[in-house]
């Protein structure tokens, strides 16, 4: 396991983790998503793998996205609240499902400045398994427009897409597609990764 996780988290992560959960650290640059010091990035959160029993998994988009992108549904952890909390949490919120995470996938940290440096924020991603319900949000400021349930063999794709958003202005993320799409195509090649393990 990484030294480089805050106390508390690491406390978390020995009750979470397995033999086969990766841990990977990612240096992005300067990208206004890595930064959970006032600059727009947010301090951990999860990624929600849920999978139903053909092996499919649950990817989203929101209202504001560009045409065509969907992603892995994410949501942050609050101060103070811990990991399987916030999943819970969030799960609920943004796909109005639940259960009891089978697996903890991989813990990502990304770095954002000089090597060496220890990383600013992490995506910690659960496996939710055997899922058999439709999701529907039930936080309608998420701005959830739409779900589908895709095969794991295409999340590779869909991090070349968020990684090539380019670099237009959204209001809504309050920075650049670019940088949004860059962070949020990591977890995907990611958790890809840690399926092939399973």
């Amino acid at each position: 396991m990484s030294s480089t996780f805050p106390p508390h988290v690491e406390r978390q992560l020995k009750l979470l983790a397995t033999k086969t959960t990766l841990y990977r650290t990612i240096d992005l640059g300067i990208n206004k998503f890595v930064h959970p010091d006032g600059t727009g990035g947010r301090a951990h959160e999860v990624c929600m793998v849920f999978r139903r029993p053909g092996g499919d998994v649950l990817t989203f988009r929101k209202t504001f996205y560009p045409p065509g992108v969907y992603r892995l549904p994410t949501g942050g952890i609050l101060p103070g609240e811990e990991i399987v909390d916030a999943l819970t949490r969030e799960a609920k919120e943004e796909t109005g499902l639940s259960g009891d995470p089978h697996r903890l996938l991989a813990a990502v940290g990304y770095r954002a400045g000089e090597a060496g440096q220890h990383p600013s924020t992490y995506t910690f991603a659960f496996l939710l398994d055997d899922v058999r319900a439709a999701p529907v949000a039930t936080d309608l400021q998420e701005q959830v427009e739409d779900f589908q349930w895709v095969d794991a063999d295409q999340l590779p794709r869909m991090a070349d897409v968020l990684a090539r958003l380019g670099t237009t202005w959204s209001p809504d993320l309050e920075g650049t597609w670019d940088d949004w799409g860059r962070f949020r195509a990591v977890i995907h090649m990611v958790v890809w990764e840690a399926l092939q393990e399973r």
